[in-house]
């Protein structure tokens, strides 16, 4: 098994941002920092229904709306 590099940076994981996240003891991960707030919609996992082609069910439809106006708000 090969050898994983100690100093690796979070700059190659697109999903880790330093505002939410916290690096592991061990530097080659990240997890999520307490006390952050998160919508329903974040939680919901409706994203893998648009991901494969699902059609949403109205309750998800409702919060992805709402959370799409919020970040447009932020933009």
């Amino acid at each position: 098994m090969p050898k994983i590099p100690r100093k690796t940076t979070h700059k190659n994981y697109t999903q880790y941002d330093p505002k939410i996240h916290t690096r592991t003891k061990g530097g080659h991960g990240f997890g999520m920092k307490k006390g952050i707030k998160s919508t329903q919609w974040e939680t919901s996992g409706a994203q893998l229904a648009e991901v494969f082609g699902w059609e949403l069910p109205p309750h998800l439809k409702k919060l992805k709306e709402e959370y799409e106006k919020s970040k447009k708000k932020d933009a």
